[in-house]
């Protein structure tokens, strides 16, 4: 019997990634995979340049504040239709389970997966649930969650329980510093700092990390190679600048398709705590300065750092954000450190 998953993630990389991980490792000649995602730029990119997938379903799905009461029959209208439209899609792919990474999106693609009677799973990808999980808790028959101080927010749930978060990369992705170092065509004498705002980039490390090169001494400057996703053309060109203003020789992107390489040739990490970065710099032992993003829903990038600050004490710190004095004076520290 041929089983066909369709997940349903989207609006970033730490949803979509997770989900297709999931695909890629479930492909075979008795497998088909499926996916349900927003009609945006990010979700089209990552979801078709993956070979894991037999068919995507991009929902026009908007989404704001429901504190706008007279933009309810909006909400409402949309609802109903991507429900039909997900009832349709699952039809059609002949699904036999709904796998939902959470998410506004994951909304009508259970209550579909409930109209066409096919069994729902949910992956719990951070520290505490969001509210997408904890409105479809009655929906679901499965929750999965990938931190086990999670635990606790699902002790009624039976069929709650822990698994390894869904890492895209694998055991041979762990190659020595010295070999990565050479092929970048990096020295083997420079501090090499990782910068990562997450997929969508980060206003506040692109101006913090900016802010501390100025004040970056040049004896350590001399020893200092900087690798930065900044999320977009436009922050890459600021970034960019500030660095070679300053002598700095760097690898300044918008956005990096396979960190692999960086995490090996980094000394230090900076980096947003989304679930899947945070697995990543662990599984990969990266030492990393964690500066969560505080305007999260629930708050679940505090929470995750947290989670891992108390449990990987030698590998990860935090910063919060807003914080910028402590920042400069803990990446000076580490610097001084090596």
């Amino acid at each position: 019997m041929t089983v066909a998953t369709v997940y349903v993630a989207g609006k970033s990389g730490g949803h979509i990634i997770p989900a297709l991980t999931l695909a890629q490792n479930s492909k075979g000649d008795t497998a088909t995979s499926y996916m349900i995602v927003h009609d945006l730029h990010l979700d089209r990119v990552l979801c078709r340049t993956s070979s894991a997938l037999d068919g995507i379903l991009f929902l026009s799905l908007r989404s704001g504040s429901f504190r706008n009461f007279w933009k309810y029959p909006w909400y409402i209208y949309d609802m109903m239709r991507a429900i039909v439209q997900c009832c349709c899609f699952l039809k059609s792919c002949r699904a036999t389970q709904l796998v939902s990474m959470g998410g506004y999106i994951s909304l009508p693609a259970v209550i579909a997966a409930r109209i066409v009677r096919i069994p729902v799973i949910v992956y719990e990808l951070n520290a505490i649930p969001g509210r997408a999980v904890k409105f479809l808790m009655p929906f679901v028959d499965e929750v999965r969650y990938c931190f086990s101080a999670a635990h606790q927010y699902f002790t009624k749930f039976p069929h709650a329980h822990y698994v390894p978060y869904p890492l895209k990369y694998m055991y041979k992705d762990l190659k020595p510093l010295v070999r990565v170092r050479e092929q970048m065509r990096i020295p083997h004498d420079k501090y090499v700092l990782v910068v990562l705002g997450g997929s969508q980039g980060s206003h506040y490390l692109n101006h913090a990390i900016c802010a501390w090169v100025a004040h970056v001494s040049s004896e350590y400057r001399e020893r200092l190679y900087i690798i930065h996703q900044t999320g977009s053309h436009a922050a890459t060109a600021y970034v960019k600048r500030k660095y070679d203003a300053q002598g700095i020789p760097n690898a300044t992107h918008a956005f990096f398709e396979n960190l692999s390489m960086y995490y090996c040739a980094a000394d230090r990490v900076v980096t947003r705590a989304g679930a899947g970065a945070l697995h990543e710099l662990l599984f990969f032992r990266r030492k990393s300065l964690i500066v969560p993003l505080e305007m999260a829903a629930d708050d679940h990038q505090v929470a995750n750092a947290a989670v891992m600050v108390a449990t990987h004490p030698d590998l990860f710190s935090m910063v919060r954000q807003g914080d910028t004095e402590q920042f400069v004076n803990l990446m000076t520290k580490f610097l001084a450190e090596e």
